[in-house]
Protein backbone atom coordinates (compact mmCIF):
# COMPACT_ATOMS: atom_id res chain seq x y z
CA UNK A 1 0.00 0.00 0.00
CA UNK A 2 3.03 2.25 1.11
CA UNK A 3 4.48 1.84 -2.43
CA UNK A 4 1.49 2.67 -4.21
CA UNK A 5 0.85 5.52 -2.11
CA UNK A 6 4.79 6.95 -2.85
CA UNK A 7 4.14 6.22 -6.80
CA UNK A 8 1.11 7.99 -6.84
CA UNK A 9 2.54 10.73 -4.80
CA UNK A 10 5.62 11.27 -7.21
CA UNK A 11 4.06 11.08 -10.18
CA UNK A 12 2.03 13.82 -9.23
CA UNK A 13 4.66 16.09 -7.86
CA UNK A 14 6.43 15.75 -11.50
CA UNK A 15 3.62 16.44 -13.55
CA UNK A 16 2.33 19.38 -11.51
CA UNK A 17 5.81 20.82 -11.99
CA UNK A 18 6.47 19.52 -15.29
CA UNK A 19 2.55 21.45 -15.95
CA UNK A 20 4.89 24.72 -14.97
CA UNK A 21 7.01 23.97 -17.79
CA UNK A 22 9.67 22.74 -15.61
CA UNK A 23 11.80 19.53 -15.70
CA UNK A 24 11.84 17.95 -12.42
CA UNK A 25 14.62 15.42 -11.97
CA UNK A 26 13.36 11.70 -10.71
CA UNK A 27 16.32 10.22 -9.38
CA UNK A 28 16.86 13.71 -6.95
CA UNK A 29 13.24 13.94 -6.12
CA UNK A 30 13.34 9.82 -5.50
CA UNK A 31 16.11 10.94 -2.53
CA UNK A 32 14.15 13.73 -1.34
CA UNK A 33 11.13 11.28 -0.97
CA UNK A 34 12.88 8.29 0.68
CA UNK A 35 15.08 10.65 2.42
CA UNK A 36 11.46 11.57 4.06
CA UNK A 37 10.54 8.19 4.36
CA UNK A 38 13.33 7.53 6.68
CA UNK A 39 12.77 10.30 8.66
CA UNK A 40 8.84 9.92 9.03
CA UNK A 41 9.78 6.59 10.44
CA UNK A 42 11.75 7.09 13.36
CA UNK A 43 10.42 10.78 14.06
CA UNK A 44 7.04 12.09 15.34
CA UNK A 45 4.63 11.64 12.46
CA UNK A 46 3.98 14.64 10.23
CA UNK A 47 1.65 15.29 7.23
CA UNK A 48 3.04 13.85 4.97
CA UNK A 49 1.65 15.40 1.47
CA UNK A 50 2.41 19.08 2.52
CA UNK A 51 5.78 18.56 4.17
CA UNK A 52 7.24 15.80 1.92
CA UNK A 53 6.61 17.61 -1.05
CA UNK A 54 7.80 20.79 0.57
CA UNK A 55 11.44 18.98 1.38
CA UNK A 56 11.36 17.55 -2.10
CA UNK A 57 11.15 20.95 -3.42
CA UNK A 58 13.86 22.27 -1.11
CA UNK A 59 16.23 19.88 -2.97
CA UNK A 60 15.13 20.01 -6.22
CA UNK A 61 16.08 23.00 -8.36
CA UNK A 62 13.89 23.75 -11.90
CA UNK A 63 16.71 21.93 -14.43
CA UNK A 64 17.75 24.28 -17.07
CA UNK A 65 17.81 22.26 -20.61
CA UNK A 66 20.53 22.15 -22.83
CA UNK A 67 21.03 21.29 -26.64
CA UNK A 68 19.07 17.70 -26.95
CA UNK A 69 21.71 16.72 -29.32
CA UNK A 70 24.72 18.42 -32.20
CA UNK A 71 21.42 19.06 -34.60
CA UNK A 72 19.71 21.20 -32.19
CA UNK A 73 23.06 22.69 -31.28
CA UNK A 74 24.05 23.85 -34.77
CA UNK A 75 20.48 24.96 -35.73
CA UNK A 76 20.15 26.95 -32.61
CA UNK A 77 23.27 28.86 -33.21
CA UNK A 78 22.33 28.95 -36.54
CA UNK A 79 19.65 30.97 -36.47
CA UNK A 80 21.07 32.75 -33.25
CA UNK A 81 23.32 34.14 -36.01
CA UNK A 82 21.12 34.96 -38.71
CA UNK A 83 19.04 37.03 -36.25
CA UNK A 84 22.23 39.18 -35.09
CA UNK A 85 21.49 42.74 -37.17
CA UNK A 86 24.29 44.99 -35.61
CA UNK A 87 25.30 42.62 -32.89
CA UNK A 88 24.32 39.45 -31.55
CA UNK A 89 24.06 40.24 -27.56
CA UNK A 90 20.44 41.53 -27.30
CA UNK A 91 19.74 38.46 -29.38
CA UNK A 92 21.71 35.95 -27.44
CA UNK A 93 20.18 36.78 -24.14
CA UNK A 94 17.00 36.41 -25.35
CA UNK A 95 17.33 32.78 -27.18
CA UNK A 96 19.32 31.09 -24.50
CA UNK A 97 18.16 32.49 -21.62
CA UNK A 98 14.74 33.41 -21.77
CA UNK A 99 13.63 31.33 -24.67
CA UNK A 100 15.27 27.65 -24.94
CA UNK A 101 16.76 28.24 -21.20
CA UNK A 102 20.05 26.88 -21.24
CA UNK A 103 21.81 29.96 -18.84
CA UNK A 104 19.64 31.38 -16.19
CA UNK A 105 21.07 34.97 -16.29
CA UNK A 106 23.53 34.85 -13.73
CA UNK A 107 25.27 32.20 -15.70
CA UNK A 108 24.88 33.78 -18.84
CA UNK A 109 26.52 37.31 -17.03
CA UNK A 110 29.70 34.67 -16.18
CA UNK A 111 29.90 33.11 -19.59
CA UNK A 112 29.30 36.27 -21.60
CA UNK A 113 32.17 38.01 -19.24
CA UNK A 114 34.49 35.24 -20.36
CA UNK A 115 33.44 35.03 -23.95
CA UNK A 116 34.25 39.28 -23.71
CA UNK A 117 37.95 38.59 -22.20
CA UNK A 118 39.42 36.27 -24.26
CA UNK A 119 40.43 36.73 -27.99
CA UNK A 120 37.89 36.77 -30.49
CA UNK A 121 34.24 37.30 -31.25
CA UNK A 122 32.57 37.05 -28.02
CA UNK A 123 29.70 34.85 -29.15
CA UNK A 124 31.95 32.34 -31.22
CA UNK A 125 33.90 32.10 -27.60
CA UNK A 126 30.22 31.78 -25.96
CA UNK A 127 29.38 28.98 -28.40
CA UNK A 128 32.91 26.79 -27.95
CA UNK A 129 32.07 26.84 -24.32
CA UNK A 130 28.32 25.96 -24.67
CA UNK A 131 29.19 23.65 -26.89
CA UNK A 132 32.13 22.23 -25.34
CA UNK A 133 29.78 22.35 -22.12
CA UNK A 134 27.49 19.51 -23.44
CA UNK A 135 29.17 17.19 -26.38
CA UNK A 136 33.08 18.57 -25.54
CA UNK A 137 35.24 19.30 -28.23
CA UNK A 138 32.65 17.95 -30.89
CA UNK A 139 29.89 20.24 -29.38
CA UNK A 140 32.82 23.09 -29.86
CA UNK A 141 32.79 22.79 -33.18
CA UNK A 142 29.33 22.37 -33.86
CA UNK A 143 28.36 25.57 -32.32
CA UNK A 144 31.30 27.57 -34.38
CA UNK A 145 30.13 25.62 -37.53
CA UNK A 146 26.30 26.79 -36.53
CA UNK A 147 27.38 30.05 -35.84
CA UNK A 148 29.73 30.51 -39.16
CA UNK A 149 28.58 28.44 -41.81
CA UNK A 150 25.35 29.88 -43.17
CA UNK A 151 25.68 33.17 -41.86
CA UNK A 152 28.72 33.30 -43.99
CA UNK A 153 26.72 32.63 -46.89
CA UNK A 154 24.36 34.98 -46.17
CA UNK A 155 26.71 37.89 -45.69
CA UNK A 156 28.44 37.31 -48.95
CA UNK A 157 25.31 37.59 -50.78
CA UNK A 158 24.07 40.62 -49.17
CA UNK A 159 27.40 41.75 -49.62
CA UNK A 160 27.04 41.76 -53.42
CA UNK A 161 23.33 43.07 -53.54
CA UNK A 162 24.99 45.81 -51.35
CA UNK A 163 27.78 46.65 -53.70
CA UNK A 164 24.81 47.58 -56.35
CA UNK A 165 22.72 49.61 -53.88
CA UNK A 166 25.41 51.24 -51.44
CA UNK A 167 25.32 55.01 -53.00
CA UNK A 168 22.01 54.99 -52.88
CA UNK A 169 20.28 57.66 -50.23
CA UNK A 170 17.58 55.58 -49.53
CA UNK A 171 19.81 52.69 -48.31
CA UNK A 172 22.30 55.06 -46.69
CA UNK A 173 19.46 56.80 -44.47
CA UNK A 174 17.80 53.72 -43.59
CA UNK A 175 21.49 51.95 -42.18
CA UNK A 176 21.82 55.21 -39.92
CA UNK A 177 18.30 55.01 -38.55
CA UNK A 178 18.81 51.10 -37.55
CA UNK A 179 21.62 52.72 -35.41
CA UNK A 180 19.09 53.98 -32.49
CA UNK A 181 17.20 50.54 -32.95
CA UNK A 182 19.95 48.62 -32.04
CA UNK A 183 21.61 51.17 -29.21
CA UNK A 184 17.85 50.56 -28.10
CA UNK A 185 18.27 47.01 -27.80
CA UNK A 186 21.83 47.03 -26.46
CA UNK A 187 20.76 48.96 -23.69
CA UNK A 188 17.74 46.87 -23.22
CA UNK A 189 19.53 43.71 -22.68
CA UNK A 190 22.08 45.67 -20.46
CA UNK A 191 19.07 46.52 -18.13
CA UNK A 192 17.38 43.23 -17.95
CA UNK A 193 21.09 41.47 -16.90
CA UNK A 194 21.62 44.19 -13.93
CA UNK A 195 19.39 42.22 -11.59
CA UNK A 196 21.79 39.23 -11.54
CA UNK A 197 24.42 41.55 -10.20
CA UNK A 198 22.50 40.98 -6.74
CA UNK A 199 24.23 37.57 -6.45
CA UNK A 200 27.47 38.98 -6.93
CA UNK A 201 29.88 37.93 -4.18
CA UNK A 202 31.07 42.02 -4.30
CA UNK A 203 27.44 42.92 -3.58
CA UNK A 204 25.29 44.89 -5.68
CA UNK A 205 26.08 48.49 -4.57
CA UNK A 206 30.12 48.08 -5.38
CA UNK A 207 29.09 46.33 -8.95
CA UNK A 208 26.92 49.17 -9.95
CA UNK A 209 29.94 51.51 -9.34
CA UNK A 210 32.38 49.00 -11.00
CA UNK A 211 29.44 49.57 -14.40
CA UNK A 212 29.44 53.69 -13.77
CA UNK A 213 33.35 53.92 -13.29
CA UNK A 214 34.28 51.30 -16.64
CA UNK A 215 31.50 53.59 -18.79
CA UNK A 216 33.32 56.63 -17.78
CA UNK A 217 36.78 55.30 -17.86
CA UNK A 218 35.73 54.17 -21.38
CA UNK A 219 33.25 56.89 -23.15
CA UNK A 220 34.79 60.36 -21.14
CA UNK A 221 38.16 59.40 -20.89
CA UNK A 222 38.82 57.09 -23.88
CA UNK A 223 40.81 54.63 -21.92
CA UNK A 224 41.88 52.02 -24.17
CA UNK A 225 39.80 48.55 -23.65
CA UNK A 226 42.26 46.33 -22.59
CA UNK A 227 43.61 48.39 -20.16
CA UNK A 228 40.05 48.44 -18.25
CA UNK A 229 39.91 44.68 -18.55
CA UNK A 230 43.16 44.47 -17.43
CA UNK A 231 43.20 47.08 -14.43
CA UNK A 232 39.39 46.86 -13.74
CA UNK A 233 38.95 43.44 -14.21
CA UNK A 234 41.66 42.48 -12.09
CA UNK A 235 40.48 44.12 -8.93
CA UNK A 236 37.28 42.88 -8.99
CA UNK A 237 38.39 39.26 -9.73
CA UNK A 238 40.96 39.60 -6.84
CA UNK A 239 38.16 41.41 -4.32
CA UNK A 240 35.56 38.72 -5.64
CA UNK A 241 38.31 35.90 -4.83
CA UNK A 242 38.66 37.21 -1.27
CA UNK A 243 34.81 37.56 -0.27
CA UNK A 244 34.26 33.88 -1.11
CA UNK A 245 36.91 32.64 0.67
CA UNK A 246 36.17 34.80 3.79
CA UNK A 247 32.59 33.54 3.30
CA UNK A 248 33.82 30.13 3.20
CA UNK A 249 36.18 30.51 6.31
CA UNK A 250 32.50 31.94 8.02
CA UNK A 251 30.54 28.83 7.02
CA UNK A 252 33.22 26.06 8.21
CA UNK A 253 33.29 28.12 11.48
CA UNK A 254 29.73 28.11 11.77
CA UNK A 255 29.88 24.77 10.89
CA UNK A 256 32.66 23.85 13.82
CA UNK A 257 30.71 25.77 16.33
Amino acid sequence: MYSGVFKCALNAWITSHQAQGLQADPRTISSAFFLRGVQLTFCPPISFSHSTVQYASTMTQPLHRGPQSHWDLFWSFTKLALQGFGGVLTVVQRELVEKKQWLTNEEFVEDWSIAQVLPGPNVINLGLMIGQRHFGLSGAMTASAGLMLIPSMVVLTLALLYGSVADNPITQNALRGMNAVVAGLIMATGLKLIPALKKNPLGFAVCLGVVGATFVLLNVFKVPTVWILMVMGGACTYLANQQLKRAQIEKSQGQNT
